[in-house]
């Protein structure tokens, strides 16, 4: 009996088992089949910008070292010990036009100017002296020949003897020569009255001399001198640059020189006809003093040489007052920095701009056009630090790629985003 019964469970669970299978079959039959849609092909997302035309102002950019416009060694032009020095005259001091720097011991040369004073008024007295002789040899000369004619005429009437004439002859002669003496000591004291004139005006000039005066606004770039120093001729003793500009030397190429609006040039006729206004702008910026500062300046000429090595061509610009500011604590445009220096040039109509990294070898970019990536070769007229300047081959709402991908075929698919 219990054989009988496991028996009938058994036949029972496999009836289920093969139920469920028929069930399971049945579902898996009976279900709906899925459509199957196409793979799309994606390309990879790139960095685009749009681009538009429109007109651009071209800038120039180079770089230089800051040179002081004018400087001016500090030479004695006499000898003599130092007794007074400007407080200002030390490395870095500031001194303003016709400021004594110097005061060297004036007397000697005070005294070489008094000595000549004493001997011009003894050459005064002299031509004075000849002066009156002069005219005292005259009244002789004219009584003498007013009695040697008055005797003539006697001995020729048998009136007086011509003795007496020879002696009124002798007498004329002799206020002659009294005359011509006198006239030659009054030529020789002005001849020497002219002399102590030029050896006075000499002595005032170096009297003057012993007084050192700062010549333009300046800058103490060194010094070596102090009270009682001696000092002779042509000894240096400071060096001074002046502040009411500076100038920087930028070596550009030639082609860059094409792109200024005027190009200044160091010649009277040229020169006459430029106006400061019409000299090209030029920026300069540098860091300093842990203060980045930019100040304005002018592209004042340019140097009449290109360089034999580098092939550049040196532009000079100026920058008046570098140390406007400095009251405010601002830092000063001083020779020697290192500046970044950004002109303005002509303006570009109708261009497209571009920056640097838009470029692929040298001449084309890569736009978008339907979801392809495009190699198009472009114009470029001109390139600075930042940006292209393109002509030709792109236009107005063309997508140019910025981004770089490591392999490139015209025509692939990628995607953009801006």
């Amino acid at each position: 009996m219990p054989d009988i019964t496991q028996k009938k469970l058994g036949l029972i669970g496999a009836a289920i088992v093969l139920a469920s299978l028929l069930l399971t079959w049945a579902l898996i039959e009976s279900r709906p089949t899925p459509a199957i849609e196409p793979r799309v092909a994606l390309g990879p997302m790139v960095e685009t910008t749009d681009v538009a035309r429109a007109d651009a102002r071209v800038s120039i950019v180079g770089y230089g070292t800051v040179e002081p416009r004018v400087r001016a060694n500090i030479i004695p032009q006499v000898s003599g010990r130092i007794e007074w020095v400007h407080a200002n005259m030390i490395t870095g001091g500031f001194v303003s036009a016709g400021d004594t720097l110097l005061q060297i011991d004036k007397r000697d040369y005070q005294l070489a100017l008094n000595q000549i004073a004493s001997r011009r008024s003894q050459a005064e007295a002299a031509q004075q002296t000849a002066q009156v002789q002069i005219n005292e040899a005259q009244v002789r000369l004219n009584d003498a020949l007013h009695d040697m004619e008055r005797i003539r005429q006697l001995v020729k009437v048998d009136a007086a003897r011509q003795r007496e004439l020879e002696k009124a002859q002798v007498t004329h002669e002799l206020a002659q020569a009294q005359l011509q003496t006198a006239q030659a000591q009054l030529a020789s004291a002005g001849a020497k009255l002219n002399e102590l004139a030029t050896e006075a005006e000499l002595a005032q000039m170096q009297l003057e001399r012993t007084q050192i005066t700062a010549p333009f606004d300046a800058v103490v770039l060194w010094e070596n001198v102090d009270v009682g120093q001696y000092v002779i001729v042509n000894q240096s003793v400071a060096e001074l640059y002046g502040t009411d500009a500076v100038e920087i030397p930028v070596p550009l190429q030639d082609s860059d020189l094409a792109w200024f609006e005027t190009i200044p040039v160091a010649h009277p006729a040229l020169v006459a006809t430029m106006a400061e206004h019409a000299l090209p702008i030029a920026m300069v910026s540098a860091d300093f003093l842990g203060q980045k500062r930019e100040w304005e300046g002018r592209v004042a000429r340019t140097r009449a040489e290109v360089d034999s090595r580098s092939r550049m061509v040196p532009v000079v610009v100026r920058v008046e007052k570098p140390f406007a500011g400095i009251e405010q604590q601002q830092p000063p445009l001083i020779p020697g920095m290192f500046v970044k220096v950004t002109i303005r040039g002509r303006e570009i109509p109708d261009v497209i701009t571009l920056p640097h990294r838009a470029l692929r070898d040298e001449s084309s970019v890569w736009v978008i056009d339907e979801g392809r990536l495009r190699v198009k070769p472009v114009t470029i007229v001109y390139r600075d630090t930042n940006y292209l300047y393109i002509t030709e081959g792109i236009d107005t709402g063309d997508q140019v790629i910025l981004s770089s991908l490591d392999v490139v075929t015209d025509g692939m698919l990628v995607r953009g985003v801006q």
